[in-house]
């Protein structure tokens, strides 16, 4: 069961709109469009050492699983947040300390 401030942090994460993007049992969007490209996003972290996809400018990723966050850092493309306050932050995510406080002890005890 998750503690009192992960369960306000789960509020905040829907109310954030964080679902658009991490949903699903898996809280992932990770899948593939109608033409067979994979679901990508560029959250503004992508810089021009981000490789390429195919041969081709990499024009954004695909969205990872939440799951087990506790254990995975560091986060974002090419580890460039070490804590996931960082990664919220290159999300573009403003919330108020409290908020943003129940939102990171949410999403470390997601397993």
């Amino acid at each position: 069961a998750p503690s009192e401030a992960g369960a306000r942090g789960r509020e905040v994460f829907v109310a954030a709109g964080c679902e658009s993007c991490h949903a699903g049992a898996e809280l992932t969007d990770a899948g593939w469009n109608a033409d067979g490209t994979p679901v990508l996003h560029d959250i503004g972290t992508m810089v021009e050492t981000s490789g390429t996809r195919k041969g081709e400018p990499l024009t954004g990723l695909r969205t990872p699983s939440l799951r087990g966050l506790f254990a995975t850092g560091p986060y974002l493309h090419a580890g460039r947040c070490s804590t996931v306050e960082e990664a919220l932050a290159a999300h573009g995510v403003e919330l108020v300390a409290a908020e943003q406080a129940d939102l990171v002890r949410y999403l470390l005890e997601i397993e």
